[in-house]
């Protein structure tokens, strides 16, 4: 619960996931699509290798449902269905 994900945005900045940059899932089960809220409404599309390592971080910690924390909150990486 204590661990920070940071990401790094294709300009350069770096983004710590938190209640305030959410790693938000959407899509479907089958192509599920991942973005980081960046700024000011701005949404970041997570690439699928960063997906991937979040994935399996999620998977040895066996989480359920499966997801990843940041900063003392939880990020789900199923999308809501």
């Amino acid at each position: 619960k204590d661990r920070e994900i940071a990401v790094r945005l294709n300009t350069g900045e770096v983004v710590v996931v938190d209640a305030d940059h959410r790693l938000i899932a959407r899509g479907t089960i089958d192509a599920p699509a991942h973005y980081v809220h960046a700024r000011a409404g701005l949404e970041a599309r997570v690439a699928r290798a960063v997906y991937y390592e979040l994935a399996e971080i999620a998977l040895a910690e066996g989480a359920d449902p499966i997801g990843v924390w940041s900063k003392g909150q939880f990020f789900p990486l199923e999308p809501a269905i």
